[in-house]
């Protein structure tokens, strides 16, 4: 068995951008002995059904679904298929959508038992490990928000991390590489200008645009060496 399936939940318009958050967070946890599986629904061109089928197969002990708000519908779908598959199985969530608005995210979806906000890497660590370990204190991790007798509880913050060296390569291994698209910049979602993947260079940006949410969810800049 997995130990955690990570789900990046369909799109409504067919682009193959590469899903950083995904292979970022897998080789993080792997690292620390955390078998992954990962499901790019977008680029595997698969639907609710097929996702399904994915979770079936795997039967993992957690999943965890980033989405951005566009993707909001399709990631309740996709957490009610986990609860129907198995009540047992936790669905935790994160990204954009969840790191702006952690706490109406949680209550607006019955199926989502947890969100991490902000930058994931470790809350998600010490989310797993203490799962693992059958030691679940959801008030005990920082960067999380979690339910306790029907009350929304959102805890502090998690730090940044501050060397973004330490974080190993993302898990590339785990994701059909061959199938990924890249297009230039004015052209993203419109004109693929052939195969590629994406380099994280550094998190977080030195502006402070209104229609942005890195602000909301890195805070500050930081950059690899």
């Amino acid at each position: 068995m997995i130990d955690i399936l990570l789900i990046f939940p369909p799109l409504k318009i067919p682009i193959k951008y590469p899903a950083i958050a995904l292979p970022s967070l897998a080789a993080y946890l792997e690292n620390h002995n955390i078998s992954v599986k990962l499901c790019d629904a977008p680029v595997n061109e698969l639907n609710e059904h097929q996702i399904k089928r994915v979770i079936g197969e795997t039967m993992p002990g957690v999943v965890g679904i980033t989405f951005m708000t566009s993707q909001f519908g399709t990631a309740k779908i996709v957490a009610k298929m986990v609860k129907n598959i198995s009540q047992s199985i936790p669905v935790i969530v994160g990204g954009v959508h969840a790191s702006v608005l952690p706490e109406e995210t949680l209550r607006t979806c019955d199926y989502f038992d947890y969100v991490v906000y902000g930058e994931g890497e470790l809350t998600l660590l010490e989310f797993m490990q203490q799962y693992l370990a059958d030691r679940l204190q959801p008030d005990t991790i920082k960067g999380l928000v979690y339910r306790n007798n029907g009350e929304i509880i959102k805890n502090a913050p998690r730090e940044l991390i501050s060397d973004l060296d330490s974080l190993p390569m993302p898990a590339w291994h785990l994701l059909p590489v061959e199938k990924y698209m890249v297009s230039s910049p004015e052209e993203r979602y419109s004109g693929v200008t052939g195969h590629g993947i994406s380099i994280c260079t550094c998190r977080g940006c030195p502006y402070n645009c209104l229609f942005c949410a890195s602000h909301s969810v890195f805070q500050g800049y930081r950059y690899r060496s």
